[in-house]
């Protein structure tokens, strides 16, 4: 049994709740990597007709990317982080069948690019979304182009530069959700949309999945390739390195 990831079946829905509510279930390494296979598991299933990815907790989807893991990133090493985390997204868009993210709380950084890459996305009144990075030093180059198509270029500029987050209705307004629930309901609305979609024709689903693919393929490479140059550059340069460093400060103050 995994310690990062709970995976479980409710008739033909497949949900994979990501499961570090104690650091707001943000994403390491070995999360990573499960969140792949258990999503190439899905796709490979022909009993799982839809996939719902939540986090565990109220807090929380996924606060991005697990900050105390970063501080060892260096310039070398960046590159391999890069193509960790696009073995994830690939995995997430290569999914032949309807993905569904339930945001139940903070969706920050990779973990907003998690639910961006999904087909919906259903949103509880408490959720926060947005691009951070810039704070921690780090360039936001995939979430711009998560971001770019959905928002267009003024939008996005003011999410991956101010870093600031959106409420759930703002978020509504700009297109970034689908819709907005009260807590209580966000599993059951999450749960009879997924339903719904797993009763569909799934070739129907799978031809226009393989269409969307084509139409995004080039920038998913090209962000691929630009992230692993300017990541590098980044950390190279130490800014995010005592950019984090300075967070972790201010936040153990405030834990204590």
């Amino acid at each position: 049994m995994s310690d990062v990831l709970a995976v479980k079946d409710i008739g033909r829905v497949r949900v994979i709740t990501l499961s570090r509510p104690d650091v707001l279930n943000a994403i390491n390494r070995q999360m990573r990597a499960e969140m792949a296979e258990a999503l190439r598991q899905a796709n490979r299933d022909e009993a799982v007709g839809c996939v719902v990815l939540t986090g565990a907790g109220e807090r929380a989807f996924a606060a991005g990317q697990d900050l105390r893991e970063a501080l060892q990133l260096t310039a070398e090493r960046a590159p391999a982080w890069i193509d960790e985390f696009d073995a994830l997204y690939s995995a997430l868009r290569g999914l032949d069948k309807a993905s569904i993210a339930a945001i139940n709380g903070y969706a920050v950084g990779a973990g907003f690019q998690v639910t961006l890459l999904c087909d919906l996305r259903i949103a509880s009144e408490r959720a926060k979304v947005g691009m951070p990075e810039i704070n921690d030093g780090i360039p936001c180059i995939t979430g711009t182009w998560t971001l770019w198509d959905i928002i267009g270029r003024s939008r996005t500029t003011e999410l991956v530069l101010t870093g600031r987050l959106l409420e759930a209705r703002e978020a509504l307004d700009w297109g970034l959700v689908h819709r907005v629930v009260p807590p209580a309901e966000l599993m059951d609305a999450a749960l009879a949309l997924a339903e719904e979609m797993a009763a569909k024709p799934q070739t129907a689903i799978r031809l226009n999945k393989e269409r969307w693919r084509q139409l995004t393929q080039r920038g998913a490479e090209e962000a691929r390739e630009f992230a692993r140059r300017a990541h590098a550059a980044a950390f190279a340069s130490g800014e995010p390195r005592r950019a984090m460093e300075a967070f972790l400060a201010r936040r153990k103050v405030t834990d204590s």
